[in-house]
């Protein structure tokens, strides 16, 4: 993502195309500090969330198999 938003911060225009309708028209217009945003926002949630959904399925999955007794052979 970072590396489709930095051409845009480097380049000249101060303002970049902000929002696309479904005919690809640009219907909005930004800020280049604008266009870093989305990119600030998904860094600092996927940091945040990635820890946690690394752990939790671990945690379900052990209280789980303790929860349940096992079946005889």
């Amino acid at each position: 993502m970072w590396l489709v938003v930095l051409p845009f911060y480097l380049a000249p225009p101060d303002l970049v195309p902000a929002h696309l309708n479904a005919a690809g028209e640009v219907n909005r217009w930004g800020s280049k500090l604008e266009a870093l945003a989305l990119p600030l926002i998904f860094t600092f949630v996927v940091r945040a969330t990635l820890p946690i959904l690394l752990v939790a399925p671990s945690n379900g999955a052990r209280r789980r198999s303790a929860a349940s007794p096992s079946l005889p052979q």
